[in-house]
């Protein structure tokens, strides 16, 4: 028994991942998907609001990270590896994701403030929390 429970314990733990996950920043994702559209680290560094340095750097630290070359460089622009495709792949998600979360928040911040029920405690008296619906200004 006590066997079975570890194991069961152990498959909801999610698995350790391979490289620091702070080392993945989206500014960085947003640029590999603007250099696999445009082609070029200038025109994706313009496109960020990045200077070509930066943005090169910020590429040369995201290979690292992962252990593979993104891009093709070549005289006539960037190509994709296997590597970096699979990267864009995933960065589509993660700032759709992303940016579902920060419209989720946003409309939740518009939204009032769920009730809380009055439980009869001593100290919510003459609070918002403790006036029926109907009473509420």
């Amino acid at each position: 028994m006590k066997d079975a429970a570890a194991g069961e314990a152990e498959s909801r733990t999610p698995p350790r991942p391979l490289i620091n996950p702070a080392r993945i920043d989206l500014v960085s994702l947003q640029l590999v998907l603007e250099c696999a559209a445009r082609g070029s680290i200038s025109a994706a560094a313009r496109h960020s609001h990045l200077s070509v340095m930066g943005a090169s750097e910020r590429l040369r630290r995201l290979e690292n990270a992962l252990g593979k070359p993104l891009f093709h460089r070549h005289r006539s622009g960037l190509a994709l590896t296997e590597a970096g495709a699979a990267v864009t792949r995933a960065a589509t998600t993660i700032l759709l994701v992303v940016n579902g979360l920060v419209h989720d928040v946003a409309a939740a911040q518009s939204s009032p403030p769920p009730m809380r029920p009055n439980t009869g405690r001593a100290g919510n008296a003459g609070t918002r929390d403790s006036q029926p619906v109907d009473q509420l200004h």
